[in-house]
C-alpha cells in the first residue's frame, strides 16, 4: 500500500553509520605506513561506499512504489 517508511528510516540510519565508518577508515588510512594495510582499508572503504549506493537504490525503489495514499503515509510517518 505504498512505501514502508520504517524500513526507509532504518536504511537511512545504516547509510549514516556507513558514512561515519568511511570517515574513520579514511583517517586511519592516512595514518598507516604499511602499504598493504592501507590497501585493505581502502578496499573496505570502497565496499562501504558501494553498499551505500545499493542502499540508496533500495530507498529510491521503495519510494517509487508509492500509492494514491502515499502522501498520507508520508505525513503520518513524519
Amino acid at each position: 500500500i505504498g512505501p514502508d517508511f520504517q524500513v526507509i528510516k532504518k536504511i537511512e540510519r545504516l547509510m549514516e553509520q556507513n558514512q561515519l565508518r568511511v570517515g574513520q577508515l579514511t583517517q586511519l588510512k592516512n595514518q598507516l605506513t604499511n602499504q598493504g594495510d592501507a590497501v585493505k582499508v581502502q578496499e573496505t572503504t570502497q565496499a562501504l561506499v558501494e553498499q551505500n549506493t545499493a542502499l540508496q537504490e533500495m530507498i529510491e525503489s521503495e519510494n517509487g512504489s508509492g500509492s494514491l495514499l502515499g502522501w498520507l503515509f508520508r505525513l503520518l510517518a513524519s
